[in-house]
């Protein structure tokens, strides 16, 4: 038995007629030449998992580097993946800048 992939959901296809299709927050380019659109939901799960991040910025700079490195654009397939990763990276590197509790000073 063959195994086949599921249909992929495409919410404009269940708009009503004469509503308005949602805007992004920002896109991010892809390699082939389409963009990723990042929804306010999309945005509102990010803040979710990063807390302390200022995830819209970030993503912005994501968005920003895939315009300038045109060769290693994502994929729509890989863009979700290079998000997070991104977002995780973003999210180590303010971890560790933070000031560490060095104990108290007794010299």
């Amino acid at each position: 038995m063959a195994h086949t992939k599921p249909a992929e959901f495409h919410p404009a296809e269940f708009r009503l007629s004469g509503e308005a299709e949602p805007k992004p927050v920002l896109t991010i380019p892809l390699r082939d030449n389409g963009t990723h659109r990042v929804m306010a939901e999309d945005l509102d799960r990010y803040a979710k998992m990063f807390p302390n991040l200022d995830v819209e910025a970030q993503l912005r700079m994501c968005a920003e580097w895939n315009r300038v490195n045109s060769g290693r654009r994502k994929t729509r397939r890989g863009v979700e993946r290079h998000i997070l990763t991104w977002l995780g990276s973003a999210a180590d590197r303010a971890r560790d800048s933070r000031p560490r509790y060095a104990g108290p000073n007794l010299g």
